[in-house]
């Protein structure tokens, strides 16, 4: 029935499940609490990383982290809340990993922040608009930056958008059988999210 969320961290916090042979529903929960905080802290991390990065003072850099830990909602969905804050910590390590392509160029650092795209468009499918920008930012930056010649900073470009959705397709069994159609399926579910829940604000 979820068809339209991406699988492969279910599949990652499964695995660890099936690993340790937890089946008492306790030891599953605090397992999962576990793996997801610690994802998240990892995220976190190059948050902080990213703003030191951009060259923020100290106290910038410290406040602004800080706030972000602290933050009563992300504190707590960071212990429990595979989709969202997942996600959230998925933007932040791509974008760590895109600062360090643009800083020091190199196959690694560009195939890491394409692998984290592709993540991130399998986790949320709204990540996929991050492909076409990513794809267009990294030509500009090997055209005009590194001087390449159009052919070879379109061959980059390109490679890395490549990557990307191979790895949102692989990280979506949903999608295997049928990309073209579903891709717009899973978007347009998106676009109208079924969700019939409540939010508690303000007292009401």
């Amino acid at each position: 029935y979820a068809f339209d969320h991406g699988a492969w961290f279910e599949v990652v916090l499964s695995t660890f499940e099936a690993f340790l042979r937890l089946e008492n529903i306790h030891d599953i929960y605090i397992m999962r609490h576990f793996l997801i905080y610690t994802f998240c802290s990892l995220g976190l991390l190059c948050f902080y990383l990213l703003l030191k990065r951009l060259h923020f003072s100290p106290l910038i850099v410290w406040t602004v982290t800080i706030m972000a830990l602290l933050s009563p909602r992300i504190l707590a969905d960071s212990y429990n809340n595979s989709k969202d804050l997942v996600f959230l910590s998925l933007i932040a390590i791509g974008m760590n990993f895109y600062s360090l392509y643009i800083l020091r160029p190199n196959k690694l650092t560009l195939i890491l922040h394409s692998v984290i795209c592709g993540l991130s468009v399998g986790h949320r499918v709204i990540a996929i608009i991050i492909i076409p920008i990513s794809l267009i930012s990294i030509f500009f930056h090997g055209k005009h930056y590194l001087k390449l010649k159009i052919p070879d900073a379109l061959k980059i470009s390109v490679s890395h958008a490549a990557l990307s959705f191979a790895v949102f397709i692989i990280s979506m069994p949903y999608l295997w059988s049928n990309p073209i159609v579903r891709i717009p399926k899973v978007i347009f579910t998106h676009k109208n999210f079924p969700w019939y829940g409540n939010v508690f604000f303000d007292g009401r």
